[in-house]
């Protein structure tokens, strides 16, 4: 079960990169804007490749989850894939922002553990 301080850690976090990037934000800037004491932090997140790896799953978690309620079986495959589209530009998953995550994604695993990053972001879970 996650704490109250691990969600909001994990919330920052998602923020600060959603407007930044995996690499430009550091540890000290999550602590700080979180409002926990970097024991904390490690205590939850040994690692910043365990954050990113941890946030990367709940995007992923979250894209699915909504995806999947978005469209239903009597859809056809043309009004599943337009559905798709939409739910992208609305949720600001703009082709222009999925380029931006797919460069940090070249980033993140030129730094980070290939395996674990792509395990977060591309297999079932």
């Amino acid at each position: 079960m996650n704490s109250q301080k691990q969600e909001k850690i994990l919330e920052v976090a998602t923020q600060l990169f959603q407007k930044n990037s995996y690499l430009s934000i550091g540890v000290d800037r999550i602590i700080f804007e979180s409002n926990v004491a970097k024991m904390t932090f490690y205590k939850h997140f040994p690692s910043k490749e365990d954050l990113i790896i941890k946030v990367l799953e709940q995007r992923k978690s979250f894209i699915i989850k909504s995806l999947e309620s978005s469209i239903e079986e009597k859809y056809t495959p043309l009004e599943k894939l337009e559905i798709i589209f939409l739910w992208f530009d609305y949720n600001g998953y703009s082709f222009l922002k999925l380029e931006k995550i797919l460069k940090n994604f070249d980033e993140i695993s030129e730094l980070f553990d290939k395996n674990k990053v792509k395990s977060a972001i591309f297999e079932k879970g």
